[in-house]
């Protein structure tokens, strides 16, 4: 993974939050230990990131906005379909109609498809080594609570 590059905004979420000892915890030191590298964008630079802000919208008014889940199995199972209909199937119009995988395997053809359908990951679950009690109850606009 040393060739495997991250780049986010400077949201808590990617660059840790400061705990009671001054210790930061998080995405950035999950990447940088599987030797990736992670990489922030300026602050206030949200051009940088404005193909993630996109995505992040569309599932909002199309998978979120539209859907109500049963249980922990029905979301994974709907948010792994969306998720493949949203990377091999459905054009980009702001992409020249083409699919996200069409986009990456413009980069190297040799891409296997199952990059596009890394199943979802539910971080409560990753236990308190990664996320306090006081993280999980303080949820953005984005990152709903399962009720």
């Amino acid at each position: 993974m040393k060739n495997l590059k991250f780049q986010t905004d400077n949201g808590k979420e990617f660059i840790g939050c400061f705990r009671q000892d001054r210790t930061r915890d998080g995405f950035e030191n999950v990447v940088t230990g599987f030797g990736a590298t992670h990489k922030r964008i300026p602050v206030r630079a949200w051009s940088y990131n404005s193909d993630v802000e996109t995505v992040h919208s569309t599932i909002e008014s199309e998978f979120y906005d539209l859907e109500n889940f049963e249980s922990v199995k029905v979301f994974h199972h709907r948010v792994a379909c969306f998720q493949t209909a949203y990377n091999l199937v459905r054009p980009n119009s702001n992409k020249d109609d083409m699919t996200p995988l069409q986009i990456i395997r413009q980069v190297d053809n040799k891409i296997d498809p199952a990059v596009a359908r890394l199943p979802p990951l539910m971080l409560d679950w990753l236990g308190p080594d990664y996320i306090t009690k006081d993280e999980l109850s303080q949820r953005g606009y984005d990152v709903p609570c399962y009720p």
